[in-house]
């Protein structure tokens, strides 16, 4: 696919994600539930490439923040941004060797851990005290219907877009 293609494609992506997450947030419902910015992530490391879906996973909370105030700068969206990036990063990856479904989950427990990693190293820098362990459970266990969701709809949406798109 050729780069205009591809950052037109990401910028879809991306919109589609910053759409949702306001959407579920006016409707009371939280984002660390239904996970909607990591979608546009992991479609774009799939559809993409590993680039293109780092890309959009980094720039999905922050963007996200900086236009809607959701998630807040500090911490969610800093560590969510690194959390997201691998989340696509590794999908596009891992892809080709593990198949969607491996790639998926090994892309899914990559994210979690880099999260913590990010915790660990800047809670303490911006003033938070967060026990990471404790902070990775919860954020898991809150956001176990999105994670379900992804490894019910992202494979589904994967192979439907690109016979879509030959």
């Amino acid at each position: 696919m050729n780069p205009i293609r591809s950052l037109t494609y990401s910028g879809l992506l991306l919109a589609c994600g910053l759409s949702a997450a306001f959407m579920l947030h006016l409707m009371g419902i939280g984002g660390q539930v239904v996970l909607p910015l990591h979608y546009p992530a992991l479609l774009g490391g799939y559809l993409l490439g590993s680039r293109y879906g780092a890309l959009i996973g980094f720039m999905g909370p922050l963007l996200s923040s900086l236009l809607t105030g959701m998630p807040p700068l500090l911490p969610s969206a800093l560590l969510m941004a690194p959390e997201i990036m691998t989340y696509g990063l590794i999908a596009g990856l891992l892809r080709k060797s593990f198949g969607i479904w491996g790639s998926l989950v090994t892309a899914l427990l990559a994210g979690r851990l880099v999260w913590g990693l990010s915790a660990w190293l800047l809670a303490p820098i911006i003033g938070f005290n967060i026990p990471v362990t404790a902070a990775i459970l919860a954020g898991f266990l809150t956001g176990l219907p999105g994670i379900i969701g992804q490894l019910i709809l992202v494979p589904i949406l994967v192979r439907r877009i690109e016979n879509a798109l030959r």
